[in-house]
């Protein structure tokens, strides 16, 4: 990994909040690199190394760094018996969470004006897609708007088409709503089981809770679980629905000519109809 963002815990307290400014830097080191070797991966090295001075990327590796190392804190506030409640952490795990993908949000708006984020490999994958656009996904089913995250389901939309909608050119068919909820649906019924309860978007996180605030941590829940089955079953029924429809619209209108043979009122005929 090339140098880390931040140097010291003052450098990193300007984006972030809760750190005290007496923690060694060293001890929250390792997360701050997992958090900066996340974001780096996903953005590549080279568009990475080009936004190291970016403030939305410092805020987001800060609170990500945060969200990761808060459990190992409370440990050792622990040992110094200070007493810190489970719905405490939760809710700070929470709140450096929704600080950490508001920031990769607005970073992944950004980056649409960045010409090296537009050779890259992720972005081409995203404009191949049947939903390409982060407000048109989010109207299908909401995810805040979040393009980070929307980004993030790429591949997994890709698979989507590649395993449900194969043989079938998408490019006819953008304007095909149903189409495209299907494809969403069951885009995120796989981020739902493969992702990190982590990088859901926080109306995801909550949407499959069996009370008004989720504060489990882990995509093992049994709700994120049905939720996930429920968007599948969905998604799966209207899209054998839609590409059946395509198919019914391929075939050729049943023909209305009417045979001599079989004209009744025809003046070859021995007989005639009458009505």
């Amino acid at each position: 990994m090339k140098t880390v963002i931040f140097s010291t815990t003052a450098d990193m307290r300007q984006y972030t909040s809760g750190l005290d400014a007496s923690t060694p830097f060293v001890n929250i080191l390792p997360s701050v690199k997992s958090a900066q070797r996340h974001i780096s991966n996903l953005l590549t090295s080279k568009i990475f190394s080009l936004l190291t001075d970016n403030s939305l990327l410092k805020e987001a590796i800060a609170n990500m760094a945060m969200y990761n190392y808060i459990s190992f804190d409370v440990i050792e506030k622990r040992t110094q018996q200070k007493d810190i409640y489970k719905h405490e952490l939760e809710n700070m795990k929470l709140s450096y969470l929704n600080y950490s993908q508001g920031a990769l949000a607005e970073l992944f708006v950004d980056l649409e004006t960045i010409d090296e984020w537009k050779d890259s490999t992720l972005y081409k994958l995203r404009e191949s897609l049947l939903v390409r656009d982060v407000e048109e996904f989010n109207n299908f089913y909401p995810i805040d708007n979040n393009n980070y995250f929307f980004t993030l389901m790429s591949p997994l939309q890709s698979e989507v088409i590649d395993t449900y909608i194969r043989g079938l050119d998408i490019s006819e068919h953008r304007d095909n709503k149903l189409l495209k909820r299907s494809c969403v649906l069951l885009t995120l019924s796989m981020a739902l089981e493969r992702f990190d309860f982590s990088v859901l978007p926080h109306t995801l996180r909550n949407s499959g809770s069996d009370g008004p605030q989720r504060t489990a941590f882990s995509s093992e829940d049994p709700s994120v679980r049905r939720l996930s089955k429920k968007l599948f079953e969905q998604g799966l029924i209207m899209l054998r629905e839609v590409l059946q429809d395509i198919d019914d619209a391929k075939k050729p209108p049943a023909s209305s000519h009417v045979s001599e043979a079989s004209d009744l009122n025809s003046s070859s005929q021995k007989f005639f109809s009458v009505l």
